[in-house]
């Protein structure tokens, strides 16, 4: 252990901050397909701030259309995700930082709990979800419907966890 870098903190801490410093940087979004996770952290975000988003993230590495998946590059994405994970936990280069992602299941979260990031649960229900699934022109019909079933997945998985804050979804 050792000293929490965050100024006037006088905390003790595994990585660069304590837990409680971390909190206050690192945010995970978590939430359904088409809850408007990224236009949430495109709202909230400010300059010198790091995003982590699959999404993005699997496009960057594969120069794929935007949603589109090559099986064969899955395991390089979720290894790259990871890696910029422990980036936002130790790292003082940046203002902010936020990871978008699914978290549908309480073991997965409570990690991210653990580990002292924020975690925001964006919600707007299962209806304004598949409304927006359906009516995103960047995916095509059978993206759509992959992402319909991914929905279905999201909401059977979806548990419940005390620590997790809701956050108030855009009305579109």
């Amino acid at each position: 252990m050792k000293p929490c870098q965050s100024v006037g903190c006088s905390e003790l801490a595994s990585g660069a901050f304590c837990r409680d410093c971390l909190h206050d940087r690192v945010t995970a979004l978590c939430g359904p397909p088409g809850a408007g996770k990224t236009r949430y952290v495109a709202l909230h975000k400010g300059p010198g701030d790091v995003v982590v988003d699959f999404d993005l993230l699997f496009q960057a590495l594969t120069m794929l259309p935007l949603f589109e998946r090559d099986p064969g590059a899955f395991d390089a994405a979720c290894r790259t995700r990871e890696f910029l994970r422990g980036y936002l936990e130790r790292s003082r280069k940046f203002r902010r930082g936020w990871m978008i992602l699914l978290g549908a299941r309480h073991r997965e979260r409570d990690d991210l709990h653990r580990s002292g990031f924020r975690v925001l649960l964006l919600d707007p229900g299962r209806a304004t979800c598949e409304r927006r699934l359906r009516d995103d022109a960047r995916r095509s019909d059978g993206l759509a419907k992959r992402h319909l079933s991914l929905l279905d997945d999201w909401y059977s998985q979806y548990e419940p966890h005390a620590d997790d804050e809701l956050c108030l979804p855009s009305a579109s």
